[in-house]
């Protein structure tokens, strides 16, 4: 998946590399610049507005296109209004690994009338019966790929789809603020791998969709793994304003015909970024309610389907879009990169889309030439229109332009625009400062004392070294004291992580 961090590593190795060529004894200075990019990095989900869909990110007038200044305003809006956070209620409860569905189900209601909060979900694996109702101004929390969601709904045939979660009816009007999923897996309910170009209903008793949003706004899934739905993976309907942010959504049991096995975006003014997509049935976007959306930064190894009717104006910007040899004519019908409608229940966009500045690989591409932005969908698919091409409209607008033209206003934010670059130089040294931090030394080596300096807001709180694959190597609780001395046992790179409450301060620790 590509974020700006990928993109600021690129800008310092690029300076790493020239700086060594203009002065080889300066290489402590180049240590601490390649580290301060592996801090950018790590700290990506867990600074405040530092991320893309966080609060603090706005239109940035620097980037304007003639003749798109009110639509580029508008696109700078999409997602979560205000960011990605917790309701403003701070209230955490605790869901354990015992409780049943209805339960679960009571637990996050008492939240709501509360006045919301986090539902923090245990690790474990919740076997999920009965749909899950997300109450308005509630987030259900996990701890990652541990808290394992598992979907045992059937519709028995009864031609129902069942949802395992649903938002339905949370607007402003009923008092709702912000609600949604982080750090969460959910998985299909049968073992195996569906077979990823059968373009059927394989298991048509279990075409449940896994996370519905329906007629509701400020709804966000972030770091959420979505594995082998029966039905859809992601669905919204009407509402709108979600964030869905840096998620795995891979592969779908039903795909036959019916819109089974969609990511499907049918709501307005969404933000969708830095997800990996593949292996379903279409990542689509439909319905008039579709409009002003905003696709940006993804891998999507999957056609971006604008299917039946939808609104208009969505943007698809600076994404990796892919079509293998399997998925290109899986069904007997041709599929590309960026697609409109393919049957004839189906109709066009009811105004122009754009797609600009993507790199389209594999089989089938279309709106490749990064100089030109793409308008469209007019007109059928060639399987239904023989040798008409959707996106054939564009005007050559040059390849240094940002239609999604976004900035972070937070003066902690070291990220300057949607270009990516770094807004100024810091080190390692400013980044830990700026945070009342220190880890010295790092690198480390076995048997060496680690040194470290809490911040003042972190006493109390836990600290975790961890290897990268999620083993903890060592932890502390409650630590009351500034100033820790750790000694570490094993060689590798690691991450060590502050907790504290919601907050969590994350970074990449080398033992050598």
């Amino acid at each position: 998946m590509k974020s700006y961090y990928y993109e600021n590593i690129a800008v310092l190795v690029h300076s790493i590399l020239t700086y060594q060529l203009i002065n080889i004894n300066k290489m402590k200075k180049l240590q601490q610049l390649f580290l301060l990019s592996l801090v950018l990095l790590s700290f990506g989900g867990f600074l405040n507005a530092q991320v893309i869909g966080d609060p603090g990110w706005v239109f940035d007038g620097s980037g304007t296109v003639t003749g798109f200044w009110n639509k580029q305003q508008r696109w700078a809006d999409a997602g979560v209004e205000g960011g990605i956070r917790n309701p403003d209620r701070n209230v955490t409860i605790q869901i354990r690994r015992w409780m049943n569905n209805s339960r679960i189900q009571t637990e996050l209601n008492n939240l709501s009338s509360a006045g919301g909060g986090v539902a923090n979900f245990q690790s474990g694996t919740y076997t999920i019966t009965q749909t899950i109702n997300v109450p308005k101004n509630v987030v259900l929390q996990g701890t990652g790929s541990s808290t394992i969601i598992k979907d045992a709904l059937s519709t028995n045939n009864s031609g129902t789809d069942g949802k395992v979660i649903e938002f339905n009816g949370l607007t402003g009007s009923n008092g709702h603020v912000v609600g949604g999923i982080r750090r969460m897996r959910f998985e299909g309910p049968f073992g195996g791998t569906p077979n990823h170009y059968n373009w059927s209903d394989t298991r048509s008793n279990a075409n449940n969709i896994m996370i519905n949003i329906l007629r509701s706004e400020n709804i966000f899934l972030d770091q959420v793994t979505i594995i082998n739905s029966g039905g859809s993976p992601v669905s919204t309907f009407r509402g709108g304003h979600h964030t869905i942010r840096r998620c795995t959504i891979d592969g779908v049991w039903n795909k036959g015909s019916g819109g089974h096995g969609y990511f499907s975006i049918q709501s307005g003014d969404c933000l969708i970024y830095d997800n990996f997509i593949q292996h379903l049935r279409h990542f689509t976007i439909q319905k008039s309610f579709a409009q002003y959306n905003v696709v940006f930064k993804n891998t999507i190894n999957q056609d971006i389907n604008f299917h039946n009717d939808d609104g208009g104006n969505n943007l698809i910007e600076d994404n990796d879009i892919r079509i293998n040899s399997s998925l290109a004519s899986a069904g007997g019908a041709t599929r590309y990169t960026v697609m409109g409608p393919w049957a004839d229940v189906h109709t066009d966009s009811r105004t122009d889309n754009y797609v600009y500045h993507n790199t389209v690989l594999g089989q089938n591409k279309r709106c490749q030439n990064n100089s030109r932005l793409y308008k469209g969908a007019r007109g059928k698919e060639p399987n239904k229109d023989p040798g008409n091409n959707p996106f054939s409209t564009y005007e050559t607008v040059g390849s240094n332009k940002r239609f999604y033209s976004v900035r972070n206003g937070s003066a902690r934010s070291r990220v300057a625009s949607a270009q990516g670059t770094a807004e100024e130089s810091v080190t390692e040294q400013e980044i830990a400062q700026e945070f009342g931090l220190n880890i010295y030394p790092n690198p480390v080596k076995v048997g060496e004392t680690l040194h470290l300096t809490l911040p003042d807001d972190m006493l109390n709180g836990d600290v975790r070294v961890v290897d990268m694959n999620g083993k903890i190597l060592l932890e502390k609780f409650n630590i009351t004291e500034k100033n820790l001395d750790l000694t570490l046992q094993a060689k590798g790179l690691n991450h060590i992580q502050f907790i504290k409450g919601e907050r969590t301060l994350k970074f990449k620790l080398f033992v050598e």
